[in-house]
């Protein structure tokens, strides 16, 4: 009786090796590959015809699914179990364990710890994916929380609503009046605040912050060092535009006792005394002679007119054309197509 059955399971192994053996294989009638040489060990010296795709190897020139295995793999909510695809049995709904070894559950379901539970509204785990929770609530400490609004958590993927900023990255609060925290970007809600250490404030009024743009509420007053202060005064910084008080000048952006003089700074609105002009960095120059800056009107002392920036000679032969109502050239001479006077 033994003998017979070792024939007959001999027999149904050559029938298997002749007709491809795929089948007979996965369910484990063909012994397993063990050992080297082995009966059903892969042949590499032999290629299929084909690429073997789904999991599948070549063995002898034929496309095989290794013993155990589901040839293509089972698709969502079953397991392979001995060759066979199978529904999960055990884990994966509300209430049962995760299934191992990824930790899934059905859709709608999340892992919560051990077992599989509902997901995504408020109070409940985070759904897995790139919405993790319903509209209005954020995923915080892997639950679906209440966040976004008014002394509520901040949301981590939004953050707070118009008009609210995230305190020190805990909850939602009120900002940019008066007394309230500063909004994003240091911005307060007025054009009458600033933002003063995170606190938005009164400004432009003496002592008090720079509004926007470095500016104060008065022309007495000018921005310095971030606050508001007077101006224009002696010693005082020089006033919007360089300005300082009556006959005071400004000199490197302060008011200075005496101005108008040649060398001492020039007086309000860029003014100085008679045969002088105010130069570009604010100092009274003598001007009008031989060498000296053009006056104002590019007025020159006689026999003089203004060239480029400076007053040169004129008249003489080979000098500058005068300016009139003066003669252009001296007896004699013309004024030619360069402006220089020629015989």
């Amino acid at each position: 009786m033994a003998l017979s059955s070792v024939r007959d399971a001999a027999i149904v192994a050559i029938i298997a090796m002749v007709v491809g053996g795929c089948a007979l294989e996965r369910v484990g009638v063909v012994p397993s590959r063990r050992g080297d040489g082995a009966p059903g060990d892969v042949d590499a010296s032999t290629s299929c015809a084909v690429q073997c795709t789904d999991g599948t190897r070549c063995v002898a020139g034929e496309c095989v699914c290794p013993p155990g295995e589901c040839c293509p793999a089972c698709g969502s909510g079953l397991v392979c179990e001995g060759g066979l695809c199978t529904a999960m049995t055990g884990c994966g709904a509300e209430g049962e364990p995760c299934c191992a070894p990824s930790g899934a559950c059905a859709t709608g379901l999340a892992c919560d710890g051990e077992r599989c539970a509902a997901c995504g509204d408020e109070g409940e785990v985070c759904c897995a994916g790139t919405t993790p929770c319903a509209s209005g609530l954020g995923c915080i400490e892997g639950a679906c929380t209440a966040c976004g609004e008014r002394d509520l958590a901040c949301c981590p993927e939004r953050g707070c609503g118009a008009g609210l900023v995230c305190d020190r990255a805990i909850s939602c609060v009120p900002c940019g009046a008066s007394g309230q925290v500063c909004c994003d970007g240091d911005a307060c809600a007025d054009v009458a605040l600033a933002c003063d250490d995170g606190t938005c404030g009164p400004c432009g009024a003496k002592d008090e912050l720079c509004c926007a743009g470095s500016t104060c509420d008065a022309a007495t007053l000018v921005c310095n060092g971030g606050r508001c202060g007077e101006c224009g005064g002696a010693g005082e910084p020089c006033c919007a535009g360089a300005v300082c008080d009556g006959a005071l000048g400004c000199d490197a952006g302060t008011c200075r006792n005496s101005c108008g003089s040649n060398g001492e700074p020039c007086c309000a609105s860029s003014v100085c005394g008679a045969g002088h002009v105010c130069d570009l960095l604010g100092t009274c120059r003598a001007c009008g002679g031989n060498g000296d800056p053009c006056c104002a009107g590019r007025a020159c002392d006689a026999g003089h007119t203004c060239g480029l920036t400076q007053c040169e000679r004129c008249g003489a032969d080979g000098q500058l054309c005068c300016a009139p109502p003066a003669s252009p050239c001296n007896t004699g001479l013309m004024c030619g197509f360069d402006l220089h006077c020629r015989d």
